[in-house]
Protein backbone atom coordinates (compact mmCIF):
# COMPACT_ATOMS: atom_id res chain seq x y z
CA UNK A 1 0.00 0.00 0.00
CA UNK A 2 1.39 3.53 -1.20
CA UNK A 3 1.63 6.79 1.37
CA UNK A 4 -0.92 7.82 -0.40
CA UNK A 5 -3.99 5.02 -0.13
CA UNK A 6 -2.27 5.19 3.46
CA UNK A 7 -3.43 8.30 3.86
CA UNK A 8 -6.46 8.47 2.09
CA UNK A 9 -7.79 5.28 4.04
CA UNK A 10 -6.84 6.53 7.62
CA UNK A 11 -8.76 10.18 6.28
CA UNK A 12 -12.37 7.45 5.65
CA UNK A 13 -11.32 5.55 9.28
CA UNK A 14 -10.90 8.94 10.82
CA UNK A 15 -14.25 10.30 9.47
CA UNK A 16 -16.42 7.22 10.22
CA UNK A 17 -14.93 7.28 13.60
CA UNK A 18 -15.62 10.94 14.86
CA UNK A 19 -19.23 10.60 13.35
CA UNK A 20 -19.84 8.05 15.59
CA UNK A 21 -18.24 10.34 18.47
CA UNK A 22 -20.94 12.37 17.04
CA UNK A 23 -23.84 10.18 17.21
CA UNK A 24 -22.65 8.73 20.69
CA UNK A 25 -22.39 12.13 22.40
CA UNK A 26 -25.41 12.99 21.11
CA UNK A 27 -27.39 9.56 22.25
CA UNK A 28 -25.57 10.09 25.78
CA UNK A 29 -26.77 13.74 25.63
CA UNK A 30 -30.30 12.27 25.33
CA UNK A 31 -29.84 9.86 28.12
CA UNK A 32 -27.62 11.57 30.61
CA UNK A 33 -28.45 15.40 29.82
CA UNK A 34 -24.70 16.46 30.69
CA UNK A 35 -23.97 19.37 27.93
CA UNK A 36 -20.34 18.21 27.96
CA UNK A 37 -21.41 15.37 25.37
CA UNK A 38 -23.18 17.96 23.22
CA UNK A 39 -19.90 19.60 22.77
CA UNK A 40 -17.93 16.30 22.39
CA UNK A 41 -20.56 15.55 19.71
CA UNK A 42 -20.11 18.85 18.17
CA UNK A 43 -17.02 18.40 18.14
CA UNK A 44 -16.74 14.75 16.12
CA UNK A 45 -19.65 16.09 13.73
CA UNK A 46 -17.19 18.89 13.07
CA UNK A 47 -14.08 16.58 12.59
CA UNK A 48 -15.53 14.37 10.41
CA UNK A 49 -17.04 17.42 8.21
CA UNK A 50 -13.10 18.86 8.59
CA UNK A 51 -11.82 15.42 6.96
CA UNK A 52 -14.34 15.49 4.18
CA UNK A 53 -13.24 18.29 3.32
CA UNK A 54 -10.13 17.73 3.56
CA UNK A 55 -9.96 14.72 1.29
CA UNK A 56 -10.54 16.22 -1.30
CA UNK A 57 -8.03 18.72 -1.48
CA UNK A 58 -5.55 16.40 -0.68
CA UNK A 59 -6.32 14.32 -3.23
CA UNK A 60 -6.39 17.62 -6.07
CA UNK A 61 -3.05 18.66 -4.03
CA UNK A 62 -0.91 15.56 -4.59
CA UNK A 63 -2.86 13.83 -7.53
CA UNK A 64 0.31 15.42 -9.85
CA UNK A 65 2.69 13.75 -7.21
CA UNK A 66 1.80 10.37 -7.95
CA UNK A 67 2.72 7.88 -4.42
CA UNK A 68 6.31 7.62 -4.97
CA UNK A 69 6.46 11.42 -5.69
CA UNK A 70 4.47 12.08 -2.00
CA UNK A 71 6.55 10.06 -0.61
CA UNK A 72 9.62 12.14 -1.75
CA UNK A 73 7.86 15.25 -1.26
CA UNK A 74 6.84 14.26 2.75
CA UNK A 75 10.86 12.37 3.18
CA UNK A 76 12.15 16.00 2.09
CA UNK A 77 9.73 18.30 2.92
CA UNK A 78 9.15 17.75 5.94
CA UNK A 79 12.92 17.25 7.03
CA UNK A 80 12.91 20.92 8.82
CA UNK A 81 9.51 19.98 11.18
CA UNK A 82 11.47 16.80 12.60
CA UNK A 83 14.12 18.94 14.45
CA UNK A 84 13.64 17.96 17.44
CA UNK A 85 16.00 15.59 19.79
CA UNK A 86 13.25 12.90 19.59
CA UNK A 87 13.07 12.85 16.10
CA UNK A 88 17.10 12.96 15.77
CA UNK A 89 18.03 10.28 18.24
CA UNK A 90 19.39 12.70 20.53
CA UNK A 91 19.84 9.58 23.46
CA UNK A 92 20.85 12.40 26.23
CA UNK A 93 17.85 14.33 25.25
CA UNK A 94 14.65 15.00 28.12
CA UNK A 95 12.02 14.65 25.10
CA UNK A 96 13.82 11.59 23.86
CA UNK A 97 14.09 9.74 27.82
CA UNK A 98 10.97 10.88 27.63
CA UNK A 99 9.20 9.30 25.04
CA UNK A 100 10.87 6.22 25.46
CA UNK A 101 9.37 6.11 29.05
CA UNK A 102 5.92 6.78 27.47
CA UNK A 103 6.46 3.85 25.10
CA UNK A 104 7.61 1.75 27.78
CA UNK A 105 4.59 2.85 29.76
CA UNK A 106 2.04 2.14 26.92
CA UNK A 107 3.69 -1.13 26.11
CA UNK A 108 3.06 -2.33 29.35
CA UNK A 109 -0.63 -0.91 29.61
CA UNK A 110 -1.30 -3.33 26.58
CA UNK A 111 0.84 -5.76 27.27
CA UNK A 112 -1.06 -6.13 30.74
CA UNK A 113 -4.30 -5.94 28.81
CA UNK A 114 -3.25 -9.03 26.50
CA UNK A 115 -2.79 -10.67 29.42
CA UNK A 116 -5.98 -10.10 31.23
CA UNK A 117 -7.67 -11.54 27.83
CA UNK A 118 -5.76 -14.53 28.14
CA UNK A 119 -6.03 -14.91 31.64
CA UNK A 120 -9.96 -14.60 31.13
CA UNK A 121 -10.05 -16.65 28.29
CA UNK A 122 -8.16 -20.01 30.03
CA UNK A 123 -10.52 -18.93 33.04
CA UNK A 124 -13.31 -19.96 30.62
CA UNK A 125 -11.86 -22.86 29.14
CA UNK A 126 -11.35 -24.77 32.29
CA UNK A 127 -15.28 -23.40 33.60
CA UNK A 128 -16.42 -24.76 30.58
CA UNK A 129 -14.29 -27.98 30.64
CA UNK A 130 -15.56 -28.71 34.30
CA UNK A 131 -18.99 -27.59 33.38
CA UNK A 132 -19.24 -30.30 30.75
CA UNK A 133 -17.18 -33.13 32.69
CA UNK A 134 -19.79 -32.33 35.38
CA UNK A 135 -22.58 -33.47 32.68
Amino acid sequence: MSLKAFHLFFIGVSVVLSTFVGIWGVQHYADVGDPWFLALSALGFLGGIGLSLYAPWFLKKFSRFGFLGLAVWLAVGSAPLSACPVCLGDPNSPLTLGANLGVLFLLGVVGLTLAGFAGLFLFWARRASRLTACT
